[in-house]
């Protein structure tokens, strides 16, 4: 394979990876407590746990979402009992986010295999030259900024 051809598979591949995340983030799972989390869900404990008292806005820029998207997620993990919304302390409008012993549980059962996911990755990681891994994270920036740009175009 070659020219033309090993670019269109490279480019195959890439959308099934893609496909595969999107499959992933319709599918609920349990992180150590009774109720199922959908990814969208995790990923906003995760940011929470890693980064205690942030403010909606601060976790919606982390998580590379907007505002509008990631309150009524925050709204139904604080009704679910996962994360507690407090009133900040130098400004009344602004909620600060922390997450409850139930979202304690499931931050640190998601820690533990994306820990897993992860070091599977670094396995292959560490064997890349540097050459290599700058190719990839520009071939990953640049991928992001086309879909950006659609994004735009379609929103």
């Amino acid at each position: 394979m070659n020219g033309q051809n090993e670019y269109n598979e490279l480019i195959r591949l890439t959308f099934r990876v893609v496909n595969k995340f999107q499959a992933i983030e319709k599918i609920a799972q349990r992180f150590g407590t009774e109720e199922e989390l959908y990814p969208r869900e995790i990923h906003t404990i995760q940011a929470i746990g890693k980064y205690p008292d942030t403010n909606i806005t601060d976790l919606a820029s982390r998580l590379g979402i907007t505002k509008g998207t990631i309150s009524p997620i925050v709204t139904k993990l604080a009704k679910k009992k996962f994360v507690s919304k407090l009133k900040g302390i130098e400004n009344n409008k602004e909620i600060i986010l922390r997450l409850t012993p139930k979202g304690e549980v499931a931050y640190h059962a998601h820690e533990m295999i994306e820990q897993q996911i992860h070091s599977k990755l670094y396995d292959i990681l560490e064997k890349a030259s540097s050459e290599n891994l700058n190719f990839l994270r520009e071939f990953l920036h640049v991928s992001e900024n086309i879909l950006d740009e659609h994004l735009k175009g379609i929103s």
